[in-house]
């Protein structure tokens, strides 16, 4: 069974209004797409890939439409 070390995990301590957390979010689900996309090609189950691929953007998205909120 794999452990988690607190260093393994980023600081919050930055994050410091709603905005600083919506901000937070993007760059987290920013790093995921990307980690995905390198997986793509070297998996064989591409369609799942492919799927969470979508969910991420599909979080983006929905992060950037609710940080317009916010100004």
């Amino acid at each position: 069974m794999e452990k988690f070390s607190v260093k393994s995990l980023p600081s919050l301590d930055h994050v410091k209004t709603a905005a600083d957390a919506v901000n937070f979010a993007l760059g987290f689900e920013k790093e995921t797409l990307l980690y995905f996309q390198g997986l793509r090609d070297s998996l064989k189950e591409g369609e799942v890939i492919d799927e969470i691929i979508n969910d991420e953007r599909s979080h983006i998205k929905w992060l950037h439409k609710f940080k317009e909120t916010f100004r």
